[in-house]
């Protein structure tokens, strides 16, 4: 029952994303190339197919609604990785399923593991910062609604912030709006072990690693979280090596750690994050100038 319901939603998005692609490649045809002899020329062509009766605009209108569905398939798909994840038992039936084709069971243990890092990675910083809430003597920092971040280390913005097709990146619903693919920080590239600093004064709620179930390094890898009150709290993520501990009080600047590619990485960079009461933020709108792609 449960190998099946998973089919359905598998069939349904491969079927979904073949429409849209086709729905796409038509749509571009009825639009028109752009040649480079005028910036207009496209939306020209799609005018006068338009005005010569070319279903462009309800063609247009079924590949929203093609999008519309293949986006609520992909969340259906997270939301059964979710409680998959979270069910030993459920696991057992699926790999059990593939158990004779295993290039359907590498697929489904990517996804499943990729939806578990996530969940377990979260539930550590929330288990964190419910710790650190609780403490009577946690007394971070005096300072500003908004602290003043600081760039934690200098380079590249690698890659930016927020939607993208980069299939290493979370599933997030980010200002109620459902992303398959999302950056929930900034990459800072720079050579491998260069010092990482914290951005701004706070204590160290979390220092530790993210492994999977073989004890390998995944998600964010080795990684730091710092609380800097009112909300705040910046994550470091991929570090090669941490040089401070859970509980310790931090000043700007100070080093955490040791920039490395631990965990899911595609080489030695920071992933820098900060989240004010749980939801993410853009770095680069707090860095400002700091650190230019």
């Amino acid at each position: 029952m449960v190998w099946s319901v998973f089919v359905h939603i598998e069939r349904d998005i491969v079927v979904l994303e073949r429409a849209a692609a086709q729905e796409r490649e038509h749509i571009n045809e009825l639009a028109g190339p752009n040649d480079g002899r005028d910036p207009s020329f496209g939306a020209t062509r799609a005018r006068d197919a338009v005005a010569g009766g070319a279903p462009l605009v309800s063609l247009v209108e079924a590949h929203r609604q093609t999008v519309s569905r293949y986006q609520a398939m992909v969340q259906q798909e997270y939301q059964f990785f979710v409680v998959a994840a979270k069910n030993p038992m459920m696991q057992v039936g699926l790999y059990e399923a593939t158990a004779t084709t295993p290039a359907a069971t590498a697929v489904l243990r990517y996804d499943l593991d990729a939806v578990t890092t996530q969940l377990q990675q979260e539930q550590a910083i929330a288990t964190a910062e419910d710790a650190a809430a609780l403490q009577v003597s946690h007394q971070p920092p005096a300072s500003a609604a908004t602290p003043r971040i600081t760039a934690p280390v200098g380079g590249v913005v690698s890659q930016g912030f927020g939607s993208t097709s980069l299939a290493l990146e979370p599933t997030v619903t980010y200002h109620g709006v459902f992303y398959e693919h999302f950056h929930t920080g900034i990459d800072i590239a720079n050579a491998l072990d260069t010092p990482v600093g914290a951005a701004a004064p706070g204590r160290v709620i979390l220092a530790g690693s993210s492994r999977d179930a073989t004890g390998k390094l995944v998600g964010y890898g080795n990684y730091v979280v710092i609380d800097h009150g009112n909300g705040y709290v910046t994550l470091y993520g991929h570090l090669d090596q941490l040089v401070v501990t859970t509980d310790q009080l931090v000043l700007r600047g100070q080093e955490i750690g040791l920039l490395g590619s631990t965990g899911w990485s595609t080489g030695p960079h920071l992933h820098f994050e900060i989240r004010h009461d749980g939801e993410f933020l853009n770095p680069e709108t707090l860095l400002g100038a700091a650190v230019r792609s």
